[in-house]
């Protein structure tokens, strides 16, 4: 039986890959190869990486900006190299109908 591209592991790590770099590309309003082999600390300038969590303020090139929530982890790979995971989620609209509930 042969094993399809999609189904061998490197492959599907790629699509992977490429899925998460295109949904954050949208989410920044970025062209997702801008993304390629950019640090963090460039994309997200405003980003507090010393806080293991948190929020930050991403402003948007066609005005306004997003609030996103963050977290990220460390860890090591086999070879000892450092890695670091982070999970941003954009809360945005769920702020906005807080301040409105506040509002009321």
């Amino acid at each position: 039986m042969t094993e399809r591209a999609a189904d061998r592991p490197g492959d599907r790590a790629a699509a992977i890959a490429a899925a998460v770099r295109e949904a954050a590309a949208r989410g920044l309003q970025q062209h997702p190869a801008a993304l390629i082999g950019q640090s963090v600390d460039h994309i997200l300038p405003d980003l507090d990486l010393s806080q293991g969590s948190g929020q930050f303020f991403y402003p948007l090139t066609a005005g306004g900006e997003r609030i996103f929530d963050y977290r990220q982890s460390q860890w090591r790979t086999a070879d000892g190299a450092l890695r670091r995971t982070l999970l941003l989620q954009d809360i945005t609209d769920r702020e906005l109908h807080l301040a409105k509930i506040r509002e009321t």
